[in-house]
């Protein structure tokens, strides 16, 4: 990409219909996730800024054509987020990290169950000896899938 900051990330519109095309045969009640490194928007009150070039744009696409979770790493801490825009049921889901690099969480990794109305996002990080629960969201998935 074309910035002197090159961590902050970018995606194109190119990437961004490719994942929409791939989802859109997915049966009604089929989670639809896609998978980015950086997170799509600011997550507010997070470890450090996101500012992805063409983030915002990206995530109200993903909105509008239904995907529920939008995966991300990259600020090495936890969030299960909704994005504005579309019918509030697209969710930025952010994992920690096994790196030792951390950002105020502990290191570890998510959990994700879905049953038919429910996605439960579980954040494991580790005590020192095992990974044990540190947060979990619950969100609602979308009533097409009930």
């Amino acid at each position: 990409q074309l910035r002197t900051n090159w961590s902050k990330g970018a995606i194109s519109d190119r990437q961004v219909t490719g994942a929409i095309r791939a989802l859109a045969p997915a049966p009604a009640r089929a989670l639809k996730i896609v998978a980015c490194h950086h997170p799509l928007v600011e997550m507010i009150g997070g470890p450090m800024s996101g500012q992805v070039h063409g983030g915002h744009d990206a995530a109200l696409a993903l909105s509008n054509a239904r995907i529920d979770l939008v995966l991300t790493g990259h600020v090495h801490a936890p969030f299960a987020l909704p994005y504005p825009g579309g019918d509030g049921h697209t969710w930025a889901v952010g994992a920690s990290t096994l790196s030792v690099r951390e950002r105020g969480s502990p290191i570890g990794f998510n959990c994700i169950e879905v049953e038919a109305d429910i996605v439960r996002v579980t954040a494991l990080g580790w005590t020192g000896s095992h990974f044990e629960p540190w947060r979990t969201w619950s969100i609602n998935r979308r009533p097409h899938a009930l």
